[in-house]
């Protein structure tokens, strides 16, 4: 029997960023064949796990000079401290494909006090390049979720309210008209919100129940595959189920 050697996969490497002491020190400077949007694109996953994983990178604005030209864009986290502080907004999920390579979702974000509504599309793919080869993402859902979700709210944002948070976290002086700012957290749909889903993850360490442990208790019970599908009727039960030491407590009451 021959033995098949297997393929080495070859590792892309990341951009070298440097910096440059003529430019502002939020302001990275990238090569010209780096595609800056699709970098601006793998830097909001990067957030989105961090942020479901308990951990949060407070980075607002992307700042990229691309030969001799500045291309600046709010992050995904940006987006969302921008919606909140403009108020009234709610994400509903409109459409949801998924096949064996891909998850799609369309998110639909209304402005409650107008009824303007602004669809957004994200596509993501299943499996992802490691340092171990090609495996399975298993964030791909969230990730395609979030990136809809970011999709849908910049272009409901005024366009000057963004200028407004890119000049004010990149330390520029502000210059555009006031906008309507609102100090309610936005309701997306009648999903948990960000807040609420740090707590949850805080709980979760506290009571040492793992990751895995929670998508599966919310697959069983509520046909969810991950925390910001968890309905806001929902989430004390969840909360609950997780102080009580999650299925382990099940396990020991039927022992005992």
């Amino acid at each position: 029997m021959v033995e098949k050697k297997r393929k080495k996969i070859k590792i892309p490497k990341l951009p070298e960023i440097v910096r440059d002491e003529q430019v502002s020190e939020a302001t990275e400077i990238i090569p010209a064949n780096v595609d800056v949007f699709a970098l601006m694109d793998k830097r909001d996953e990067t957030q989105i796990v961090e942020t479901l994983q308990g951990r949060y990178l407070q980075e607002f604005v992307y700042s990229f000079q691309q030969e001799g030209h500045l291309v600046t864009q709010l992050s995904w986290l940006g987006i969302q401290e921008a919606s909140r502080a403009f108020g009234g907004l709610k994400c509903d999920v409109e459409k949801e494909t998924e096949t064996e390579e891909t998850i799609r979702i369309v998110i639909r974000a209304t402005d409650t006090r107008t009824n303007a509504s602004r669809f957004g599309v994200a596509q993501q793919e299943k499996k992802m390049m490691t340092k171990l080869g090609v495996m399975d993402d298993k964030f791909a859902w969230q990730k395609a979720y979030s990136k809809a979700q970011r999709n849908a709210l910049r272009q409901l944002l005024p366009q000057t309210l963004l200028k407004e948070w890119i000049d004010k976290k990149l330390g520029k002086k502000v210059e555009v008209p006031p906008q309507p700012i609102s100090t309610e957290t936005p309701s997306f749909g009648d999903k948990i919100t960000i807040p609420q889903q740090k707590r949850l993850f805080a709980i979760l360490n506290k009571a040492g129940i793992n990751q895995e442990d929670l998508r599966a208790y919310l697959l069983r019970e509520y046909k969810i595959k991950s925390t910001m599908a968890i309905k806001k009727v929902d989430y004390e039960k969840i909360i609950g189920w997780i102080q009580q030491g999650g299925d382990k407590s099940k396990t020991q009451n039927s022992q005992s």
